[in-house]
């Protein structure tokens, strides 16, 4: 949704210099964003959100009706930024092979959640969203699976897969990056005896022990599989 640049009525002038010049939406964004830094998201309300702002309690209801619709808000620009990490990491691995590009993919998901916490914090619990209400979060998230789904397919026509069911891979890869990115958010590293500040270099060793097991072939795979 684009942010209106048009002041707006009201009967309390807030704190909030930015809520002057209509801003007062991206302004209820950024503020739950630095409320989450601090508490839980589940524990974050509207009314909170306004007092921290320093907004009336009833002018953040002009733009989000109840939690879910801000939390949804948030995830919104969370997956814009998402969705631009992934492009500049493409276009940096666009002169190497698909199965590395799809490797690229991974690459910047763990930056995105290591550099947007709390954004990452309100994507993890889909409790608190009402994705069906958002078209713009759907079209980004789609676009993200369904690129990575692209990559897989040319690399196995390339020989890179052989008989590997794209849409497991693409799972697994999901979920070793979404893992990674929960456990640095939890703070599971230490228990490991891993430093959290080398994150980088952490998800870096995290993505070549994936792409180095060796493929087993299906049944389905064109050609007399190897002995095991």
């Amino acid at each position: 949704m684009p942010i209106s640049t048009k002041s707006r009525p009201g009967k309390t002038r807030p704190s909030k210099d930015t809520y002057h010049h209509g801003n007062l939406r991206q302004v209820l964004i950024d503020t739950t964003l630095q409320l989450i830094a601090k508490i839980r998201p589940e524990n974050v309300t509207v009314r909170a959100v306004a007092k921290l702002a320093g907004v009336s309690s009833g002018a953040p209801f002009r733009h989000f009706p109840n939690r879910s619709a801000l939390m949804t808000a948030v995830a919104e620009e969370a997956m814009l930024r998402l969705q631009e990490e992934v492009a500049s990491s493409l276009k940096k691995a666009a002169d190497k092979n698909p199965l590395m590009r799809f490797r690229a993919i991974g690459e910047a998901w763990i930056r995105w959640a290591v550099r947007n916490p709390s954004h990452f914090k309100v994507i993890s619990d889909r409790s608190l969203l009402d994705s069906d209400a958002s078209a713009a979060w759907r079209k980004r998230s789609q676009a993200i699976q369904a690129e990575g789904i692209r990559l897989l397919g040319e690399a196995q026509e390339q020989g890179l897969l052989p008989g590997v069911e794209i849409r497991y891979f693409h799972l697994a890869g999901r979920a070793l990056v979404y893992g990674l990115a929960r456990m640095y958010s939890d703070g599971h590293f230490a228990s490991f005896g891993l430093d959290e500040s080398r994150v980088d270099q952490i998800g870096e060793s995290v993505l070549d022990a994936f792409f180095r097991v060796p493929v087993r072939p299906t049944k389905n795979h064109v050609g007399k599989p190897k002995d095991h």
